[in-house]
């Protein structure tokens, strides 16, 4: 199980990097556009399944559980995440125009809907926001990225998991 799980969270890894590249390549900022956040999802979602079907196919009787699933989504998301925050860890250490890239591009996509969020949160819930891009670091970018993989990963997995199942007659 560990075995498939990691094997399929490595190229998981390997494409959400590969994707990560061709957003910026695009001039699609991956930090900022919610486009870039569904097709992350779509991958992981793609990559938990075939994973859950690969192990499935393996097992005796073909008899999948309930926990086999999420023991599996969880290598598979945990495996994934890790290997793309180390490759994105690189990509920033060695150019340092992504932080500044991204607090220019997330200032524009704010001030783009300005009205809408002094509406929602007020002239001083703006202003702050603002400064918060402003101190934002590339830590931050990666804790970030970190939780919407893993969040991403932990509620794709029960669904899979359920879809599935097979329970012994």
């Amino acid at each position: 199980m560990f075995k498939i799980s990691a094997s399929y969270g490595v190229v998981c890894g390997l494409f959400l990097l590969l994707l990560f590249y061709a957003s910026s390549l695009v001039d699609v900022d991956p930090f900022v556009n919610i486009i870039h956040f569904f097709f992350d999802s779509i991958l992981i979602a793609i990559f938990l399944s075939i994973a859950s079907i690969d192990f499935k196919r393996k097992a005796d009787d073909r008899i999948f559980h309930f926990w086999q699933g999420m023991t599996i989504g969880f290598g598979v998301y945990l495996t994934a995440t890790l290997f793309f925050i180390f490759g994105l860890s690189l990509i920033i250490y060695f150019n340092d125009d992504i932080v500044i890239n991204y607090q220019i591009n997330a200032t524009n996509y704010l001030n783009d809907r300005k009205s809408i969020y002094i509406e929602e949160f007020g002239q001083t819930g703006y202003q702050e926001q603002i400064k918060a891009i402003q101190r934002t670091t590339a830590f931050d970018l990666l804790k970030t990225m970190t939780t919407k993989k893993l969040i991403t990963g932990f509620l794709i997995t029960p669904v899979i998991a359920i879809i599935l199942r097979k329970k012994p007659k």
